[in-house]
């Protein structure tokens, strides 16, 4: 402040409120976070329809999973570290895709075992063979969860899966 006697003009700027308006709220709307049910009606129609595709675009995504972890595994040792990151980086990816595609359509043990490897790519290396084999084990229960269409956690042969598996990591981290 000044020892000024003349008072200081302020200038009052009033902004768009652009977070508002990404969630469906209005300009004009002086109600705080108001959502507008259309919108959330809009939503909630893309969730169903996903849920509807949901196995179709989980076996695709699973299917490409499939085949970016043949493309890591088959890599030769020598093979360019910036080849080798990208590969690792595309079952990582499709791993985390799995993982919430499955949690959205009520595929539970499809997405604990998308993200136990999504987890595992990302910090393990996969210099030893029980490396690998973890990985491919991964890679194949979720094909085989999928087939066999198990829905929710699974059952007790799925909980021993889980299980054998998760010594396994622990084993070979």
């Amino acid at each position: 402040m000044s020892n000024s006697k003349t008072p200081a003009l302020v200038e009052v700027l009033h902004r768009v409120n652009r977070l508002k308006l990404r969630v469906g709220g209005s300009l004009t709307d002086p109600t705080p976070g108001q959502i507008d049910p259309k919108a959330i009606e809009a939503a909630d129609a893309v969730v169903a329809q996903a849920v509807v595709e949901g196995k179709e675009r989980l076996a695709e995504v699973i299917d490409r999973l499939t085949k970016a972890w043949i493309t890591l595994r088959d890599m030769p040792a020598g093979a360019p570290e910036d080849k080798a990151r990208e590969a690792r980086s595309a079952v990582f990816f499709l791993a985390h895709e799995i993982k919430d595609m499955a949690a959205l359509c009520g595929y539970d043990l499809i997405a604990e075992f998308a993200e136990s490897l999504r987890d595992y790519i990302d910090r393990a290396t996969l210099d030893m063979d029980a490396r690998r084999v973890i990985v491919q084990a991964h890679v194949d229960t979720l094909a085989a969860a999928l087939r066999a269409g198990v829905v929710g956690g699974g059952d007790a042969m799925a909980q021993q899966l889980k299980a054998a598996i998760r010594a396994a990591i622990e084993k070979y981290r």
